[in-house]
């Protein structure tokens, strides 16, 4: 769905504003209100496919809490006809991640439209701009965020050690191992749906699974659209989406990602989204803000997100691949 700033809404801004028969500059952003909420959390949406493929939906209380389940050892086993089994049974921790605000304040400055647009543009250009940057702001959290008293955490420290599948044990990263990628697609509960990459390495991924492909009939290389209207290339069934928040500067100490700046490694990210809960306590609102400035027509966009990995089980990271060999 792209519905950014469109043709209904310019309209009804229009409407609005002759309605007010006042001069430019005059309007109140709190008149704008009914009209711009309705599409804001789909404003600048279509730049961010990760977060339309993760969805969000609607949340309540504190918090995003679930039951983590560790599998007992000993899921099955072959015992004599007067055997006993052992009993062995997955145990369950209690986890949250708490809701954090996300906010971000812009303004309309009046001195700008008396000298080159009328109000609406101005409003479109404002709002659309620091909506953009909200998206922005919510994804790098997202992916390689780490939670503190105000900031949600993110993939990078969801997914536990177990989940890791490094790419080399040489200290400083490696070229990508096609068989690690392959390892942890296997090696992850059910069948991953969904994988995100630094956007650096779209065309590389490209080149290597057709390469794949070529040698091996069974690998399945393509193309598949999602919510939003962007097209995203698919390898062994996985969506592969490409995001500037995936870092190419990471430290690789030869076992995991020991910094997100200082070296020139990245990291691959690959599971089900079926095992994600990504919720709004409040999506995103726009609010008009009262002042005594004749000359700025300030505003806030805010927003109360969470998001958590209800089974780590279902999602695998990759670090210590260097970017340096990446075909850009």
């Amino acid at each position: 769905m792209n519905l950014d700033w469109n043709l209904h809404t310019l309209n009804a801004l229009q409407s609005l504003s002759k309605a007010t028969n006042v001069a430019r500059g005059d309007l109140d952003l709190a008149m704008l209100k009914p009209a711009i909420e309705p599409i804001l959390p789909y404003m600048e949406l279509n730049d961010f496919p990760l977060l339309q493929i993760i969805a969000p939906s609607q949340g309540s209380g504190w918090g995003i809490q679930w039951n983590q389940q560790t599998p007992g050892e000993t899921p099955a086993e072959f015992i004599a006809e007067d055997g006993t089994p052992t009993t062995d049974a997955a145990t369950y921790a209690l986890q949250e991640v708490k809701y954090k605000i996300e906010i971000g304040r812009g303004e309309v400055l009046c001195y700008a439209q008396e000298t080159a647009a009328s109000f609406m543009d101005m409003v479109e250009a404002e709002v659309s701009a620091k909506m953009r940057g909200h998206w922005k702001i919510m994804e790098q959290q997202l992916v390689r965020g780490t939670e503190s008293a105000t900031a949600p955490p993110g993939f990078h420290t969801l997914i536990p050690d177990s989940q890791i599948y490094a790419n080399t044990d040489a200290s400083g990263g490696a070229f990508f191992d096609q068989m690690k990628l392959i390892e942890a697609i296997t090696e992850v509960e059910a069948n991953p749906n969904t994988g995100f990459i630094v956007s650096s390495s779209r065309a590389w991924l490209q080149a290597v699974s057709i390469a794949i492909a070529e040698r091996n009939a069974d690998v399945v290389v393509g193309g598949t659209d999602i919510p939003g209207g962007a097209r995203v290339p698919t390898y062994q069934g996985v969506k592969w989406t490409t995001t500037k928040s995936v870092l190419n500067t990471m430290t690789f100490d030869g076992t995991q990602t020991t910094a997100l700046t200082g070296g020139s490694n990245t990291e691959i990210f690959v599971g089900n989204t079926r095992h994600i809960k990504r919720k709004f306590l409040t999506a995103p609102a726009f609010i008009p803000l009262s002042g005594d400035e004749d000359m700025k027509k300030k505003f806030s966009i805010k927003s109360t997100w969470a998001a958590g990995i209800t089974n780590f089980l279902y999602w695998a990271r990759i670090p210590g691949v260097n970017v340096t060999n990446i075909s850009q």
